[in-house]
Parts: structure tokens; C-alpha cells; sequence
């Protein structure tokens, strides 16, 4: 039963496949029609606009490509910048320093520069807390942009209130 269920998904999977790239094929001939449609096209200026679609398409397709690779290349580039940068580090540091750097990286990124910045370990807490922790008075830390969220919002729900008790007040009397 389980494998006549892979089969069946992977069935669907190749043939919901080829249903995309057979529609993507057909992209520009059915961007024709629509605009053919709406501007009232001739059958000249649909076969130029087909093939001025066409054009452009296979344009996009090449500058993603060049992109693509600008992008790999630059991925590159910043894998050999930080390996050297690494490597200087180490000849920097003692093997008790590297082997804190080491762990410091793996827990996460900036952890030693936060912990830097605070002048305290990141396990006291203090005002820079993990997301989640609760605070001395009980309370869990917020943002100052969240805090300022809220209390904006509350101030708008309290004024709106106050707006439509005066108006029932004042058309009363």
C-alpha cells in the first residue's frame, strides 16, 4: 500500500511537472492572444508582438543567467575573504582563545559581539535578554518598536472610545 502511494505521488509530481514547463512554453503565445484580444490586434502585429515576447523572454532568461553566476561568484569570493580571515585569526589567537571563537560562532552569529557590547555574559541577561526570557518583575521583554506599537495602538483605541461616548453624551441631551 505505502509504495503504491510513493508511486502515485511521484506520478503526479512528474506529470504536474511537465504541465508547468509545457505552460511555460506557451507563456508568450497566450500573452499574444490576451493583448491581440484587448488591443484588437492585426495578425501581422500578433506575429510581431509573439516574436518581440519571444525575444524579450529569452533577454530575462540570459541576464538571470549572467546574474546567477555574478551571484555564485561572488558567494565565492566572500567563502575565500572569511577562510583567509580565519586564518590570520588563528595565527592571532592561542588555542584556548580559537577554541572560545570557535564554539562562539557555532552558537550563533554575533554571539561574542553581543556579549562584548554588554560588557556581561549573555547567560546574566540584563537589559540585552533572549527573546522568551522573563524579565526580574515577571514580565516577558518586548521590543522598544513592539512597546511603542502597543501603546500607540492603545492610545488611538482609547481616543475613538472617548469620540463615541461624547457623541452618544452629546446627541442625547
Amino acid at each position: 500500500m505505502r509504495s503504491f502511494i510513493k508511486l502515485f505521488f511521484i506520478a503526479a509530481a512528474v506529470f504536474s511537472s511537465s504541465q508547468l514547463l509545457a505552460q511555460d512554453k506557451n507563456k508568450t503565445l497566450l500573452q499574444t492572444e490576451r493583448m491581440a484580444k484587448a488591443l484588437e490586434l492585426t495578425d501581422k502585429q500578433k506575429a510581431a508582438l509573439d516574436k518581440e515576447l519571444k525575444a524579450a523572454k529569452e533577454e530575462r532568461q540570459v541576464a538571470m543567467e549572467k546574474a546567477k553566476a555574478i551571484r555564485e561568484e561572488m558567494r565565492r569570493d566572500a567563502f575565500v575573504a572569511r577562510e583567509a580571515r580565519e586564518a590570520k585569526l588563528k595565527d592571532i589567537l592561542t588555542e584556548e582563545q580559537w577554541a572560545k571563537y570557535e564554539s562562539a560562532k557555532k552558537r550563533g552569529r554575533g554571539a561574542m559581539l553581543n556579549r562584548a557590547k554588554r560588557g556581561q555574559d549573555s547567560r546574566q541577561g540584563g537589559r540585552f535578554q533572549r527573546r522568551g526570557q522573563i524579565r526580574e518583575d515577571g514580565r516577558r521583554p518586548m521590543r522598544d518598536t513592539l512597546r511603542r506599537r502597543v501603546v500607540k495602538r492603545r492610545v488611538e483605541m482609547l481616543k475613538e472610545k472617548k469620540e463615541t461616548e461624547e457623541k452618544e453624551n452629546g446627541g442625547g441631551n
